[in-house]
Parts: C-alpha cells; structure tokens; sequence
C-alpha cells in the first residue's frame, strides 16, 4: 500500500464508545504508572514536593489527559457530529487537536506567570505530545487487533451461510448454517424449517432431499429418514422406543424417527 493511500483510507478505530473508553484508559492507566515509576522530563523537579504530594501531582498530569481525551471523544465528537473520520490523516490532525486541549488546560492550571504565555504552551504542548504519543499508540494497536479479531468473527460467520439451491441448480436462500432445524420432503418440494430470533419459519424449495443429501454430505446437515433431513447440533435428545430411535428438534415439538439404514450416520450419538 502506497503512504498516500495509508492516508486517505477511513480511519474507523475509534467509533464506538467502547473504544473511545479503551483509548483513554490505557492513556491514564499507563500515563499513572509511567510517570509515577520512571519520572520521564525530569517532572519530579518541576515542584519542590516529595511522597504523596508529588504522587498526587504526577497522577494529576494523567487525569487532567483522561479528562480532556473523554471531552473530545464524547463531547466534541457529538457536537460537531464526527461519527467517523473519512481519512487517517483527519484523525491526526485531530490528535493534534486533543494534545493541543491538553496543553492550554496544563497553561491554565500550572501557569507560572514567568514566561510568556506562547513559550508556556509551547513546553507542555512538546512535552504533552512526547508523553501521550506512546500511550496512545499502544492503544491504537490493541484496537487494530481487536477490530481485526472481530472481523475474522464476522467472516467466519459469512462463511456459515449454506446456499440451498433449486431444482437447476440456482440458489433460492441462503441461511445461516446454525439456524436450519431440519428438510422436509413434501412430493417434488423440499420444506426447510428454520429458526428467526426464536421463533421457527419454513421455506419451500422445488428440489428433492436426494440431491441435497449429496449437497450437504459433509456438513451437519445429515439425512435420517426417506422424508427427513435433519441438523445433527439443533438435536435436543435421541430417544430410544421400542426398536425405533426418534429425534426430538430443539424448539419445536417435532420428532423425526431415524431409518435404519440411516442408523450408522447416528451412531457416535445413540451408541
């Protein structure tokens, strides 16, 4: 990927309120520790305080950074109606914009009334950007990994979708894998029952439960009867009667013998 189309691709990291709430506690939490442990900037030399004074002063710098992060992210944001950024070189500029917030609330409330007020801004906003730039990038990089670990999720899921095809060959529905309950033969018609936010729908294909055996031969999709095929994961139980073995459909009141012929397909389950 060339770096001007790095740039101009949509930037869509940091959309939803989860992922505001990600980016700015693990700038707080870090800031804290990283400030607190290391001293970077010399910044116990700033004040003339010691102990818990000065923890309480260098955990401040990272709350004052939280508190200014969750205005823009939750505030700004909403005011101005930014629901997303079109281009990553928005969302820096942007960045740029939060370091800049934090800076001038630094110079508001550490002004020393020494300096001018542009070389004051010009401290806290060098040292406000080296400090939240390592914070912030690690996560960034936590929300990439999510996001692509959810996307593999929505994939896989995709990929779940079993196509059921017609007579010639053309497919009329596709479904999700997990939902399909069981097939029905009804003279040159299939019956597909199938579960919709818990409540079971049937769909008419003209095709035969011949060729959608063949069809479905390694899936979950398994025939048990002349007029019945059935998905192995929606089995609620496999109820021995007499000689016979009868499966019972989760969700429905619906019990489907197996032919002996189909027994051996079965038999990792009722042996």
């Amino acid at each position: 990927m060339k770096l001007t189309s790095f740039f101009l691709q949509p930037f869509t990291l940091i959309n939803s309120p989860k992922q505001k709430l990600i980016l700015i506690g693990i700038c707080f939490g870090f800031g804290i520790i990283f400030t607190n442990i290391f001293i970077p900037f010399n910044v116990d030399e700033w004040e003339s305080d010691t102990g818990l004074e000065q923890f309480l002063r260098l955990t401040n710098y990272s709350l004052i950074a939280a508190l200014s992060l969750l205005f823009m992210q939750f505030v700004i944001r909403k005011v101005f109606k930014v629901l997303t950024f079109t281009a990553v070189w928005r969302y820096m500029l942007w960045f740029l914009g939060e370091v800049c917030l934090i800076s001038i609330i630094y110079l508001l409330v550490y002004n020393d009334n020494l300096t001018s007020v542009w070389e004051q801004f010009k401290f806290t906003f060098k040292h406000t950007l080296l400090g939240i730039s390592i914070p912030y990038f690690i996560a960034l990089v936590i929300l990439a990994l999510i996001q692509s670990r959810n996307e593999k999720t929505v994939t896989k899921e995709k990929v779940d979708l079993i196509g059921i095809p017609d007579e010639n060959g053309v497919i009329k529905i596709s479904l999700q894998l997990p939902s399909i309950l069981y097939l029905e033969s009804a003279d040159n018609y299939v019956v597909i029952f199938y579960l919709d936010q818990e409540e079971v729908k049937r769909i008419l294909i003209r095709n035969s439960l011949k060729k959608l055996e063949a069809l479905f031969a390694s899936s979950i999709l398994k025939r048990c009867h002349r007029s019945y095929i059935v998905n192995v994961k929606n089995i609620k139980l496999i109820e021995k009667a007499s000689r016979k073995y009868l499966v019972h459909i989760k969700n429905t009141d619906t019990i489907i013998p197996i032919s002996k012929n189909y027994i051996p397909e079965f038999s990792q389950m009722i042996f």
